[in-house]
């Protein structure tokens, strides 16, 4: 699984695997045996007193006042010899009303991962 977007369910999903990875003997023959992996994730949230938000459907800038700004970042790397290795970031920001509700999610599209 490549995820679309950065969501709960797949920081869940890439610490479940790396956890499966620790196992020895995964007891999945179709599985290659993992000689290494790794998982990184961060998000921060960062109020702004004003935020441009670049609209390329309309052709123009909407400036957003009061918002808090989430970003988050999560990389994956696995390698299981030369041959066998893939990795991909992805980075996501949602944009979020001073009540909390989201105005804007931005960066959720297809993620091109790099595989060997």
């Amino acid at each position: 699984m490549i995820p679309y977007s950065i969501t709960r369910g797949a920081v869940s999903y890439y610490l479940k695997v790396t956890e499966e990875f620790r196992q020895p003997g995964s007891g999945d023959p179709t599985r290659p045996r993992m000689l290494s992996s790794q998982f990184a994730y961060t998000a921060t949230v960062t109020p702004q007193e004003t935020y441009a938000l670049d609209n390329s459907v309309l052709l123009s800038t909407s400036v957003l006042k009061n918002v808090y700004v989430v970003k988050m970042v999560m990389a994956w790397q696995q390698y299981c010899g030369a041959l066998c290795a893939m990795s991909f970031a992805k980075s996501r920001t949602v944009i979020l009303s001073d009540d909390g509700r989201v105005v804007a999610i931005l960066n959720d599209e297809c993620t091109q991962p790099l595989v060997s």
